[in-house]
């Protein structure tokens, strides 16, 4: 099921990369190989929906217009300059600091939207290590789960509504924004936006977000003012007002919040230099402390105020009882960050890869070993990516029609030769 979702897939990006015009959902469903499977126009539906979003999370630009001039019914293609990656040029440190970046973001809830990033400039032959500068190792936190929809709808330009609570109140305001962009500042998140209630520019940290997310789907898209400096209306905002706590932490631990401290006291070591050290810590309101602490686990302990050391015992019991567990290693990120948005399946992997290997190859001469090393891959995934390929190309699907790859040169020699494939000479 896998390779056929991943074959239609691209048998449409080929399709709207070619067509002149914007061609109706029927069109496409007479005419781009897969769509046939549907039993019925439901089931097409369903299937065509489907595939328009995880090709656009992907990346792929789809327009959509007027497919018939006597119906006005919708239509749709893929615009060639908003499709492919103009010539990119880097020098040496400018590659470094876009490794360093994808490597911040790799356990974040942007690890994959890096991941295909670096993917893509592979593709046009860019160097970029994503190992460099090995003695740095750079970390981008995104603990908050509204971090995931609000990007995305910062992203797609839509607005946002949400639940917030602000410092020293019992409850949250439901508030409506339409989001201009997201800000780290001083080690939280916040976004900056128009407030439609307020009628005014506002600013609202992310971790004061309660409950879901909701993007709001019609009108029209989020205009962004011109000259706006996101950053600098973050730093001007108010300080809120801040109390403090006095924590324990282990020796060599904690390092975010010994940052972050007013003060800190180094405390009796043992033979082995270990102990514990006493920090005064500056904070806004307990659930933000409980989330900063309780993820060093038993290496960080609340000792005062009262009621910020039982929130976050029962913050702990709680995680206990539920079975999720707490790692206390310090720096320990989880595979999937929270609010990070979720893995597609394999079939839109392996459609970015094609969509990526075809132009590196086209314009080189490589072979499989080299294109396997360039992108990170195995040479076994290459020839089944190419052996893929094989099977797509223009609608009549004919010899003439459908791209044509020599297996037996990949398989045997490990040669790559690609041909009648200039519908996807250019990369993402």
């Amino acid at each position: 099921m896998s390779r056929r979702k991943t074959e239609r897939q691209l048998n449409l990006v080929i399709c709207l990369l070619s067509t002149r015009r914007h061609l109706t959902a029927q069109e496409i469903r007479k005419t781009v190989l897969g769509y046939a499977e549907a039993e019925s126009e439901a089931a097409f539906k369903r299937m065509f929906e489907r595939d328009k979003r995880e090709l656009r999370d992907s990346g792929i630009p789809i327009q959509v217009g007027t497919g018939d001039a006597v119906s006005g019914e919708e239509g749709y293609r893929i615009s060639r300059t908003d499709y492919e990656l103009p010539e990119i040029e880097l020098l040496p440190d400018e590659a470094v600091v876009l490794g360093l970046a994808a490597r911040a973001w790799r356990h974040a809830a942007l690890g994959e939207a890096a991941a295909n990033a670096l993917f893509k400039l592979r593709s046009a032959g860019v160097p970029v290590d994503s190992e460099a500068a090995p003695g740095l190792s750079p970390a981008m936190r995104t603990d908050e789960p509204s971090f995931g929809p609000v990007w995305q709808a910062v992203r797609d330009r839509r607005p946002i509504a949400f639940d917030y609570r602000k410092p020293g109140q019992e409850t949250a305001e439901r508030r409506e924004v339409e989001p201009w962009g997201i800000v780290n500042l001083r080690g939280h998140w916040y976004v900056v936006g128009h407030d439609r209630a307020r009628g005014a520019r506002r600013v609202f940290r992310l971790g004061r977000v309660r409950g879901e997310v909701t993007v709001l789907r019609g009108g029209p898209d989020v205009v962004v003012p011109e000259g706006v400096d996101l950053r600098s209306v973050v730093a001007g905002q108010h300080a809120e007002p801040e109390r403090s706590a006095v924590l324990r932490v282990r020796t060599d631990a904690a390092h975010e919040l010994r940052r972050g401290a007013r003060r800190v006291v180094a405390g009796e070591r043992d033979t082995s230099g270990g102990g514990w050290d006493t920090l005064t810590l500056p904070y806004a309101d307990t659930p933000d402390l409980v989330r900063r602490v309780a993820s060093y686990g038993a290496r960080a302990v609340v000792v005062e105020p009262v009621g910020a050391r039982q929130a976050i015992a029962a913050h702990l019991a709680a995680t206990v009882e539920s079975g999720d567990g707490a790692d206390g290693a310090e720096g320990a990120v989880p595979d999937e960050a929270p609010g990070a948005p979720a893995r597609g399946p394999r079939s839109a992997d392996q459609l970015r890869r094609l969509l990526m290997l075809v132009p590196y190859a086209l314009g080189r001469d490589v072979g499989v070993p080299e294109v396997a090393r360039h992108f990170g891959l195995s040479e076994k995934q290459v020839v089944a990516d190419l052996s893929l390929l094989w099977m797509c190309g223009l609608p009549g699907y004919t010899p003439g029609d459908l791209i044509d790859v020599d297996l037996d040169a990949a398989r045997e020699t490990g040669e790559i030769i690609i041909g009648n494939a200039d519908t996807l000479a250019q990369p993402l």
